[in-house]
């Protein structure tokens, strides 16, 4: 058991939480929504090596599973907003 918190997104912690035995809470507040990037140097843009480690980032991230407690979120959201 720790007191350590962390925030980190939906899909991440959910693919982690049996792993790491993770306790999710919805934050208490509205955090804004974020876009995923990757970066590099314009010297490993060519590199076979390196292209395909972003290649296997972009993959494993795409497939990692929405969790419902996400639908459900943006559903209040979007209810807020509307009434």
């Amino acid at each position: 058991m720790t007191d350590l918190v962390m925030m980190l997104p939906a899909r991440i912690a959910a693919a982690m939480e049996g792993q790491l035995r993770l306790a999710i809470f919805e934050p208490p507040i509205e955090v804004p929504g974020f876009r995923m990037a990757m970066f590099w140097h314009d010297r490993h843009d060519a590199d076979p090596a390196h292209a395909f480690l972003r290649r296997e980032i972009a993959r494993v991230a795409a497939a990692l599973p929405k969790p419902a407690s996400l639908a459900r979120r943006r559903t209040r959201r979007a209810a807020r907003a509307s009434g």
